[in-house]
């Protein structure tokens, strides 16, 4: 197995427009009138690319900076990215 690196990528609060629809179908169908917040991640796993061309990637291919935070996984660590990448 080569090296491994997984990303997962939330959309800001105000473009998160699945995640509130998902709320109201939660509401809605399932009766569940008291959920307070629902989240969407996206879960990239990404292999055998370079330092320089995974930090290239991650502004361009898997976050844009206006719409969405991303949190990259090494082993068991999380980190939170906001903005730019460059």
């Amino acid at each position: 197995m080569g090296n491994i690196r997984r990303v997962y990528v939330e959309k800001k609060k105000d473009y998160a427009v699945r995640a509130k629809e998902l709320k109201e179908e939660f509401a809605d169908y399932l009766s569940l009138k008291t959920i307070e917040n629902v989240r969407v991640l996206i879960r990239y796993d990404i292999e055998n690319l370079d330092e320089a061309t995974y930090k290239k990637s991650l502004g361009i291919v898997f976050f844009r900076a206006t719409c969405g935070l991303a949190f990259m996984r090494r082993t068991s660590l999380f980190f939170l990215m906001k903005g730019s990448f460059q």
